[in-house]
């Protein structure tokens, strides 16, 4: 359903963290840090590793301690920017913690939900993830993320506090900009708390558009108000040979110029394989056909100063010819039962700000405002994907 429709429009929200991510700037007079991260925790792997560890900067002045800026020069040549390797999170994880802003909406981070986030199993190494590391310690690091949208990938940078101002995390936007260039990716997104203003105008300094305002929210604690059944209509667990039906939902509930491609049965079911997303339907009864969704994954979010895994409302959809009839509010509390069936202390989601009935409709069923943030787009390729 569309986000200008009258009746509940869908919404997407990201895995965790709930809160967008850091990037930092790239000089002394740009702002402190900006935040990228939205979309589906799929773990596809669309990209390459690059063949080698890139340098950022050369030619220090004599006696440089790689620590403090020096005119006309950015970034210690002891500074390098290479692949990340198993031995990693936990610098990964200090840098990440480090770098959390309780005002931004943005939290610390346990190991394992680092881990998952960038799906890390197996001490494997994955594509589309590289540290910046000096000295020997890691002081940032950046990846790309497949994106709701074919076509488009999500940019992440995070850097150390201590780190900010030297140039570090606009030398890893830059690589994630090219090594997204490699990929024909039509579309780089990246997020920025509205808290922090300056950190826009980082990305617009590098090419990035404002491109949708969004509002995260939480219900807690988890309770689930009444919401009556529909008649005609049966909620049910999804299943393998819903898929098509699933892809269509979502194909009709993007906005114009949000998708640059069409989602396939095979794509959904490979994003609910890697993301472990429940799935509920609404199904028209006794033949159907499958007319709405709700999407329910665990994700990780900060209560009272520490990581705890909640419940997160990816996406709630109904087809356009069958809203304003109660099955998007009844999805949505079989989502907000499911995570509470799981003992998820909270439930998270993301809902455009501009999309009145779906405030409404969460408001009404609890949930409240706990951070705004805004969805940038850097464009990287036109075509016939490119809307």
């Amino acid at each position: 359903m569309s986000s200008k429709d009258s009746s509940l429009a869908w919404h997407r929200a990201e895995s965790w963290p709930q809160e967008p991510l850091r990037v930092t700037s790239g000089s002394g007079a740009a702002p402190s840090g900006c935040a990228p991260s939205d979309g589906h925790s799929q773990r596809r792997r669309f990209w390459d590793i690059p063949p080698a560890p890139e340098r950022v900067g050369q030619g220090a002045p004599a006696g440089y301690n790689g620590r403090q800026p020096v005119e006309g020069w950015r970034e210690g040549d002891v500074t390098r920017i290479r692949p990340y390797q198993p031995d990693d999170l936990d610098g990964m994880l200090g840098v990440q913690n480090a770098s959390a802003d309780a005002e931004a909406g943005q939290s610390g981070a346990s190991r394992s939900g680092l881990a998952s986030y960038w799906g890390l199993r197996d001490r494997r190494r994955p594509a589309g993830l590289w540290v910046a590391e000096e000295g020997g310690q890691i002081v940032a690091y950046a990846g790309l993320r497949p994106w709701h949208s074919l076509g488009w990938l999500q940019a992440e940078v995070v850097v150390h506090p201590a780190e900010r101002g030297r140039g570090v995390g606009g030398a890893l936007l830059r690589h994630l900009v090219r090594a997204a260039r490699r990929r024909s990716t039509a579309y780089l997104c990246a997020i920025t708390p509205d808290a922090h203003p300056d950190r826009g105008t980082y990305l617009e300094h590098h090419g990035f558009q404002p491109f949708v305002r969004r509002q995260h929210m939480r219900l807690e604690p988890v309770v689930a108000p009444a919401a009556a059944d529909v008649p005609g209509f049966a909620v049910r667990a999804a299943g393998p040979a819903d898929c098509g039906a699933l892809a269509r939902i979502n194909n009709a509930s993007y906005p114009a110029g949000e998708r640059v491609g069409r989602a396939d049965a095979a794509g959904y079911q490979r994003f609910i394989e890697a993301s472990g997303a429940q799935v509920w339907v609404a199904e028209q009864v006794p033949a159907g056909p499958v007319v709405g969704l709700c999407e329910v994954r665990q994700a990780e979010v900060a209560l009272n100063g520490a990581p705890v895994r909640t419940g997160h409302i990816g996406s709630l959809a109904v087809l356009p010819a069958y809203r304003q009839r109660g099955l998007g509010r009844r999805l949505l509390v079989r989502g907000i039962e499911l995570c509470r069936e799981n003992g998820w202390p909270t439930v998270e989601l993301n809902v455009d700000r501009d999309n009145e009935p779906a405030l409404h409709l969460y408001e009404s069923t609890g949930f409240r405002a706990v951070y705004a943030f805004t969805v940038y787009r850097l464009a990287l390729a036109a075509g016939p994907l490119a809307p």
